[in-house]
């Protein structure tokens, strides 16, 4: 991850995602974290400075991705399945995956 680079990281709330979330910070990408629930989006955005959390059992998440995110650089993906598949058609040219959950 690089500074500009959006980064995605889904199960953001978790140990792993937490982590990889204010390291993305850290080197000065746009960080945005998927979670399941209001409360953790909003410790998402409150506490660990990401700059946009989706919850994923909103049912117009991914809309709101496709208007407010677009596309993304490096995505952690911490949960595989139906996630990483929308999330592969929502990557930059050049983009770079981390599979932790898979």
């Amino acid at each position: 991850v690089k500074a500009g680079d959006t980064l995605l990281v889904s199960g953001a709330a978790g140990a792993v995602g937490s982590i990889v979330c204010q390291l993305g910070k850290l080197l000065g990408a746009n960080v945005i974290g998927i979670a399941g629930s209001q409360s953790k989006c909003d410790y998402l955005t409150n506490e660990l400075g990401c700059d946009l959390a989706l919850n994923y059992k909103d049912k117009d998440w991914k809309k709101v991705f496709r208007e407010k995110v677009r596309y993304v650089d490096v995505y952690f993906d911490n949960v595989g399945g139906d996630m990483l598949d929308f999330v592969l058609t929502r990557m930059n040219v050049g983009a770079r995956i981390a599979l932790c959950g898979a």
